[in-house]
């Protein structure tokens, strides 16, 4: 687990929460470990372009100060959206804000769990 890296790279603010992750994100196989891949998420922005139109359920986008999306790719998010969709952006924040800034993921998402309202669905 020592050699575990993010990628990006990122410091780690709770090396417990480093070691959870890392453990996740390993599998044995025969004569070593490999990564635990779902090669479904390969974060491809023609896939993001072809389901983002689609969202029924309550969404928000928390973009990560130090993070892969930028405020431009952000934009182009909101407007895929029927109805556009709240951007929280978590300071200090790098791409994996767990590891780097628990407490301002959990007040973001608390936050919108809060005002969303329950049973809340957009209109197709």
């Amino acid at each position: 687990m020592a050699r575990f890296r993010t990628l990006p790279p990122q410091e780690v603010q709770l090396p417990y929460v480093r070691e959870h992750v890392a453990r996740g994100s390993l599998r044995a196989v025969e004569g070593g470990w490999t990564w635990v891949f779902d090669p479904t998420s390969s974060g491809s922005r023609p896939l993001v372009r072809r389901l983002l139109p689609r969202l029924v359920a309550p969404a928000a986008l928390l973009r990560c100060e130090h993070g892969l999306v930028t405020p431009d790719m952000a934009a182009e998010m909101v407007a895929l959206v029927p109805g556009g969709l709240p951007v929280v952006d978590l300071p200090e924040a790098g791409h994996h804000p767990v590891l780097d800034q628990p407490p301002a993921l959990v007040t973001a998402v608390r936050t919108l769990l809060a005002v969303w309202p329950p049973g809340s669905a957009r209109s197709a």
